[in-house]
């Protein structure tokens, strides 16, 4: 006859842990005003986003429109006074 030893099961004893208290763990509608409170906060962060790409790329747009007009600014200058210099020897 063969004996065979069985492990026995022993009872697990559960109690609150001091370290969550009450304090520790927030009522449901504190977390929901949280999880509103980080919603409107990404939704404010994502529009003043758009606002500032939009604002960027206008920015952009008129600093090329400046470049460009004080490029053909400079060039009138440089013909005006290649013009001039022509007068000067003629």
């Amino acid at each position: 006859m063969l004996i065979r030893a069985v492990p026995t099961l022993e009872p697990i004893i559960t109690m609150p842990s001091p370290i969550l208290s009450n304090k520790a763990i927030p009522s449901a509608p504190v977390q929901q005003e949280e999880v509103m409170e980080r919603r409107k906060k990404k939704a404010v962060g994502k529009k003043l986003g758009h606002y500032l790409f939009a604002h960027s790329e206008a920015t952009n747009q008129r600093w090329a429109e400046a470049s460009r007009a004080l490029e053909e600014a400079h060039g009138e200058a440089e013909k005006a006074q290649a013009e001039a210099d022509a007068l000067k020897v003629a």
